[in-house]
Formats: C-alpha cells, structure tokens, sequence
C-alpha cells in the first residue's frame, strides 16, 4: 500500500483502517501515519505525508500524495516557495491547496494520487490525475468513508462484504467504456481519472476538473512545426520518467509507440553513458506465420532490431510468448490488482516485467497510449471533410489511401458510414454478408441469461450505433483517451514487479498538444499517422517508419493454448461447480472450445476473437471463484 485513509462522518467506531491497510510485511517501508479530529492519513513507500496544524500558526490541512510530479520547477515558481515550503511532494501540494484551493489539481502534470484533508471545511478530497495513472479507490458509508491506493486494502477488511458488481462485469464482457467510477467489486468505487471527490458529513460529490473536449485547435504556420512540437513534447514526456539512476527498461515492438519512446530513452541514456534494455515478445519457436496469418506482421524482432542498430546503448532482449503458463499469469495479475485483466498477451507482459525486474531495472517505459495520441491514425478526418464539404480535399484523400493499398469497400464505409440512418447501416452491412458485432462475438463467453438481464445487449448495440454514427473527427479519439484508465492494472504491476509503468505517450502535455493538433496532420496525403513519422524521421529506422503492414501480437495463441489444455480442463471443472461462474460464465461454450481447440485455420475469421474471449472468460471465471470464497 502506498496511500491509505479515512474520515468518520458520525458516530462509528474507530477502525484503525490506516493501520490494517499498512499492515502487510510488503508495505513495511517506512510507514508514516497522521490523525486529526475524524481523519486518518498513512503513507508509505515513496508517498509522502505533509500537514499543518492551527497549533503551528496554520489552517487544520494534511496531504498525502503518491505518484511523479512532473511539473515541479514551474509550480514551485508560480507559488513563490521556499524549498522547506515544498521539500516533498505533499508538502508540494499542501502549499498549492493553500493557494488555490481545488483547482491546483488541474494545474499538476504527473501520475498521481492524492488526498487531503480540510479540518477548516471538514471535509476530505481525493483526487487522481487526468489519465488515471494512479488508483485510488473507496468505500464510503453513510458513517465513514476508508479509502487505499489499492484494492486488497479494502477487500482485506474484517467482515468487508465482498461481492462482483454486475454491471462493470457486463460491461467488461462487452468492452464497452466502463462507468470511470465504479470497481469489479459492488462495494469499491474508485475516483475516476481527471476527478476529485469531495466528501463531508453531508455525503460526497465528484468535481470534474480535466476537460478534453474544451482542448482548443493549435494553428501553427507550417506543416514541420506539428512534427517539431510533438517530438519536443515526447521527449520532454521520456526524459521526466528516466530516473536519475539505476538500469532502465522498456518494451519495443514493431509499431510506432514503443519503438519512439525506446529510441528517445535510448538518445537521452546515451549522453549519460547508460544503457537501456529493450524487451521484444516474439512468437515461440516452430510457429509458422505464413501458414496462418500471412497478411500480418507476426513476429516483430526483426523490425525490432533494426531500432536497436541504431542506437549501441540498447541491449536488446526477445521474449517467447510461451515463457510462462496462461492461468498461472492470470491468477498472478488478479491477486496482485484485485481484477480480471486476462488477454492473449497476458504471457509474455508478465514475461517481460519479469526480465525488467531480473537485470534490476528501476524504471519500465511503454507506449500504450499511443495509439489515441501520438500515433492516432487521422481516419475520422474522411466523414469530417464530406461534413464539412470539401470535396476536393475528400477525394484526394481517398485517391491516395487507395493507391496505398487501402480498400474502396473499407474506405466507403469510413467515409459514408456515419451518414447512414442506422437501419440503413444495418441493411449495408447484411447485403455484404456481415453484421454488428455483438456481445457474444466480441466479449468472451458470457452467460445468455446474464447478459439479458443486465441489458449489456442493448447498451452495446446503442453504443455501437453512436460511435459509427459521430461525424465528429475528434470524438473517436476523446473517447480512446478517455479510456485510458490503467490505475489498478499497473498498480498490479507494481505489486508484483516492483516498478510502475512509466508511458510517456500518456503524458498529459502530449494528450493535450495531441488533442489540439489538427487532424489533417494525423491523415496527410493519403497516410495515416502521419504526424508520428514526420515526428520520428531520421531517430527510428525507414523501414519501420515505412511499414504497413499490421502487426498481430500473440499471434501463436493457439500453441500457447494447447500447451494449458490439462490446466485449462481442470479449471473448467472447478468453475462448473461454483453456483456464481454458472451465473456468469456460458460454461458450455468454454468448454467446447477448449475441447475444439483448432491445430489450423488460426487465422479464419473469428477463430481468434472466439479464444481471445475464452482467455477472457477464463480470467473471469478465475476472479469469480476468489470471490466465492470470501477473496481468502
């Protein structure tokens, strides 16, 4: 644990919550706890506490804070501060509260978590940076509220009713946008990202504070200056999260994230004389690509390598994606974040923490985010210019991603598709032999009955229908951003590796000069992603910055699977025997495809989305059975 509290609105007992969320052998490093009137605050780890006190001259205020400030210098000169004033980060943010109450949280760049407790106003504020870097979840009562940074904080408490929250498993089922507030568990809400929640005796309210959809356009003169912005930007973003000691880790694939963030760190470590270590997951040997998938780029060292040539400070690592068994990691990741995070690349995520972790990095650098930032493909530019009339700009876009490769059946349907009444839509959709995917396609094997119930079908096929009919090009992505909430899964992470994930594409001035940009630099003459690859000319390779063909991650899925058929079958039969997976879970089909595991065709239509979901379902179940027993 890193951050843990509580406030007592009236008359209940006094739990020492701080002391039994801080209690683990784990999280005995240097613990630090304050008390004031009815609230509690303990820190430990690389938190820290701050607070004043009426007796010392001020206001009744404590602070805890947890995360990476990253924009330090310039608060420190806006707030005209002496280093005792801010000689941590709390204290940081106790002199920023002080000055302008709320609204300082929205003034702070970095991953963090934070609360603070108000003893003039009594009442208590938890708040979690835009992109929900950090957790910060909370039970709250109409006697008291007890929040953690993580989940086995609250779930450990005596006699704590422990129970799944059906509507967030639904919409997990169905990987809709999940309500930002709420947990897998039904007595767990957690603070969503770019939120404070302000709690007092009279009960508790969400103050929103970070706006994505206010971001204004960026109008710059030239082309080059889009490039230029972004690549300062990102190098700003890689620098803050490079510690100033100690070895230095990151993923590197074949895309555009990773390969940037990688070769950014790699440039910075250089003038250091540092080294960095980049960890490529690779398909398992006697997987053969061009037998199932030989459109896809399947396995990735090779365009991998070709960014580590160039830079002689990377070493340069690959992982198998068999390096360690499926349920295992994912009973490893639920334990350690309290969730079901399974998915195909469950395996070698771990793996590669793992290796992080062995050669003693200290830091873990990804670019998860950025394919809503700084890679985002521009596509939604095709309906906004027909919106918008220009026609003679539509058409040259088109003519271009043509001659590029792109299809004209595809490229209708992206440019035409969003204009067309949904029934219509739906009628297009069936004269070419396809549908709208559903729940059952996309989700995993989730039990018929439940999904009826739980309206999941209809909340889908709404979305669904609203998203293809936006015309908005910056809708898609503000809502990719916003979906970036990673908090409980990293802090997971952390648990078990621990490092936190730094991911310099998730940077918020990168998210916001993202947003500003125009979204004719994302799209330019006929390519998508433009706005990267001018960024990174001449740091990644040409023949990664040239690549278009699709990579597929964990592509040999299959093999991977039947190496956990024994496992897989002995699970099966402990979920078909909990009252709770029966509820849930379609058993049936999971165990039809466990028993029809394909030796070929891996790459048919819908083959791999079916055991994706399995994998998916298998997590699931694995989450559901540690709920039936209590989470023991």
């Amino acid at each position: 644990m890193s951050i843990a509290g509580s406030f007592i609105k009236s008359g209940a007992s006094r739990l020492s919550f701080v002391d039994l969320a801080l209690a683990s052998p784990a999280d005995q490093a240097s613990p630090r706890r304050w008390h004031g009137g009815p609230a509690d605050l303990g820190v430990c780890h690389d938190a820290s506490l701050a607070y004043t006190s009426p007796e010392q001259g001020g206001q009744d205020l404590a602070v805890a804070v947890w995360g990476r400030i990253d924009n330090r210098p310039l608060l420190e000169r806006e707030l005209a501060a002496t280093p005792a004033e801010t000689r941590s980060d709390a204290a940081l943010f106790l002199c920023a509260y002080r000055r302008w109450g709320i609204d300082f949280i929205g003034r702070v760049v970095g991953d963090f978590c934070c609360a603070i407790w108000d003893g003039c106003q009594n009442r208590m504020l938890l708040a979690r940076d835009f992109a929900g870097r950090r957790p910060l979840v909370y039970h709250e009562t109409p006697d008291a509220l007890r929040f953690a940074s993580e989940l086995r904080a609250l779930l450990s408490l005596p006699g704590f009713p422990v129970e799944i929250d059906e509507d967030r498993l639904a919409e997990w089922f169905a990987r809709l946008p999940h309500s930002h507030d709420r947990t897998f568990h039904k007595n767990v809400s957690q603070v969503p990202p770019g939120h404070v929640l302000i709690v007092d005796r009279n009960g508790s309210r969400l103050h929103r504070y970070w706006r994505p959809e206010e971001q204004p356009v960026l109008h710059l003169r030239r082309d080059g200056e889009y490039a230029e912005a972004l690549l300062a930007a990102l190098e700003e973003a890689v620098s803050c999260r490079l510690p100033a000691a100690g070895p230095v880790a990151c993923a590197l694939s074949a895309g555009l994230d990773s390969p940037s963030v990688a070769a950014l760190a790699a440039r910075q470590l250089a003038k250091q004389g540092r080294r960095l270590t980049a960890i490529t997951a690779v398909p398992q040997a006697g997987f053969d690509a061009a037998g199932h998938y030989p459109e896809r780029l399947c396995d990735e060292g090779p365009l991998a390598a070709g960014v580590a040539r160039m830079y002689p400070n990377i070493d340069h690592v690959l992982i198998p994606n068999n390096s360690a068994p499926l349920l295992a990691a994912i009973e490893n990741d639920m334990r350690a974040s309290g969730s079901p995070l399974g998915n195909n690349n469950v395996t070698w995520f771990n793996t590669m923490f793992a290796e992080a972790k062995n050669r003693g990095a200290s830091a873990f650098l990804v670019g998860q985010a950025g394919n809503a930032t700084i890679s985002y493909d521009g596509m939604p530019l095709l309906p906004s210019l027909l919106a918008g009339g220009r026609l003679i700009a539509l058409g040259r876009e088109l003519r271009q991603l043509h001659r590029a490769g792109s299809f004209r059946g595809k490229l209708a349907k992206q440019t035409f598709g969003p204009f067309l009444p949904p029934l219509l839509r739906q009628a297009v959709l069936r004269a070419f032999g396809k549908k709208s995917a559903s729940v059952y396609d996309i989700g995993g094997c989730i039990n018929p009955r439940f999904a009826r119930e739980s309206g999941i079908e209809e909340r889908q096929r709404a979305f669904d229908l609203g998203l293809a009919g936006n015309t908005d090009s910056r809708h898609v992505q503000r809502l990719m951003v916003q979906r970036l909430d990673s908090g409980i899964a990293t802090a997971g992470t952390w648990r078990q590796h621990g490092f936190y994930p730094g991911d310099p594409t998730a940077d918020k001035r990168v998210v916001e000069l993202c947003l500003a940009i125009p979204m004719e630099q994302y799209l330019r003459n006929g390519e998508p992603r433009s706005l990267v690859r001018r960024a990174m000319a001449g740091i990644l390779p040409p023949e990664l910055l040239t690549n278009r063909r699709i990579g597929l991650q964990s592509a040999d899925w299959a093999m991977t699977l039947q190496a956990q058929m024994p496992e897989m079958r002995a699970e099966l039969d402990r979920l078909e025997a909990s009252a709770l997976a029966q509820r849930y879970l379609d058993l049936p089909r999971m165990r039809m495809l466990v028993e029809k595991l394909p030796g070929a065709n891996w790459g048919q239509n819908g083959v791999r989305v079916n055991y994706s979901g399995l994998v998916r379902s298998f997590a699931a179940g694995v989450f559901i059975r540690r709920i039936e027993s209590g989470w023991e």
